[in-house]
């Protein structure tokens, strides 16, 4: 099953952040654009600001959480999909518009 972070694309700020339900835990999830990289940096937080990801970049179909052990990080898959179809990655004002950030949860093979 998929979540799109809703909220994230809601605003022209170049910092944006969240709290979504993720696993049946609270996460915040923090984005920043970075002029230098071209690119969303992504931050995720426990609901008690307990860092998970720091300084991570959001790219088509990568997911930010892989390769990020420990037992705080949500199970699934958070990854930025492109919905125009284009295989772009994002610029500053494509959240919502051609690209969206989701939250996959894991397979059952997975778990």
């Amino acid at each position: 099953m998929a979540l799109e972070l809703l909220g994230l694309d809601s605003t022209d700020d170049a910092v944006r952040e969240g709290r979504w339900e993720l696993d049946g835990r609270e996460f915040i999830i923090r984005l920043a654009w970075n002029e230098r990289e071209g690119a969303w940096s992504v931050d995720m937080y426990t609901a008690e600001r307990a860092p998970i990801v720091v300084g991570g970049f959001a790219r088509t179909g990568v997911d930010v959480l892989d390769n990020i052990a420990g037992t705080d990080r949500p199970r699934g898959r958070l990854i930025l999909e492109d919905v125009s179809g284009a295989g772009d990655e994002t610029g500053f004002d494509g959240w919502g518009k051609t690209h969206r950030l989701v939250y996959r949860e894991p397979r059952a093979e997975e778990t």
